[in-house]
């Protein structure tokens, strides 16, 4: 069994979750259990980058506000393992998806 914090060498994800290659992977979904695929109709926001062929994950409760991607998750995660024991500020968490991934890299992360 995998811990939410430990990387994943080879995890399943769909075709729809892509994530660039060579970089560490964390997998800590089981965290949010509320997180869903959303529907992008749903979302009425104009920078909603709906040309990219991503899954669109969202919260159960408000379907109509996403997350990162898995791809932009791990560009904050890969970015911030480079400075693992630094402070880090993240401005505007919300439910806390790129917090996870931030703090999972290591650093000492003040969220607000």
């Amino acid at each position: 069994m995998t811990k939410t914090n430990e990387v994943v060498p080879n995890i399943s994800l769909s075709s729809w979750d892509y994530i660039s290659p060579e970089f560490k992977i964390v997998h800590p979904d089981s965290s949010f259990s509320n997180m869903i695929i959303g529907d992008l109709n749903n979302c009425y926001w104009s920078y909603l980058r709906r040309d990219i062929p991503h899954n669109w994950y969202v919260d159960r409760d408000e379907p109509f506000i996403g997350f990162l991607n898995r791809d932009e998750a791990h560009i904050l995660y890969n970015t911030a393992l480079k400075f693992a024991g630094e402070k880090a500020l993240e401005i505007g968490c919300l439910r806390g998806w790129s917090a996870c991934h931030m703090a999972l890299a290591g650093v000492e992360l003040d969220a607000g």
